[in-house]
């Protein structure tokens, strides 16, 4: 997505903090990695290699647009995949998943630690398209850097990281380009 590069380093220049910026692109019931940024090393790891599709229960970016689909959608996605949603202490009903994506949405942004990978904190913001989620943009980090980047306001920068994107997709659509 040629449009979301400037608005990626510009956010990873952002930080003095180790991160890497990930943008993610819904594909069928999963996330692939269209793009990443990688602050100078070293940075945190990201898990998200280009082109591979991750899981889409995991993880902050998956969160983010998840919690963007219409309840019609969404409903579809639990009772297909009900039983992976609940291992480990993942929701444990379409009653407790549903709230806890909307609690994503009214917040605008999601938030995780170690869910796809050990060590790291991911915090996202998804990518409307005409209203309608299409990505997600994230900031990965240390675990350790936890309490320093939500008192910095990365989750804030994110989402307007998001709305930059958004706003330029809506605009002129053609500027998608995969991979």
């Amino acid at each position: 997505m040629a449009v979301a590069t400037p608005v990626m380093r510009h956010l990873l220049e952002s930080t003095t903090h180790k991160a890497s910026v990930v943008l993610c692109w819904r594909f069928r019931d999963q996330v692939m990695c269209l793009h990443q940024e990688q602050g100078d090393a070293p940075h945190p790891v990201s898990s998200y290699g280009q082109g591979v599709a991750m899981p889409f229960f995991r993880g902050a970016s998956s969160k983010a647009i998840l919690a963007h689909l219409d309840d019609r959608s969404l409903k579809r996605i639990y009772l297909e995949n009900e039983m992976l949603i609940r291992e480990g202490e993942g929701p444990q009903n379409w009653k407790q998943f549903k709230a806890a994506l909307r609690g994503i949405q009214r917040d605008g942004f999601a938030i995780t630690v170690a869910e796809v990978a050990e060590g790291r904190v991911g915090i996202a913001a998804p990518i409307l398209m005409n209203k309608r989620v299409v990505a997600g943009v994230s900031m990965v980090f240390e675990s350790g850097q936890v309490d320093a980047v939500g008192q910095a306001g990365f989750p804030q920068q994110v989402v307007a990281a998001a709305e930059r994107i958004s706003l330029a997709l809506s605009e002129d659509p053609g500027t998608i380009s995969r991979g």
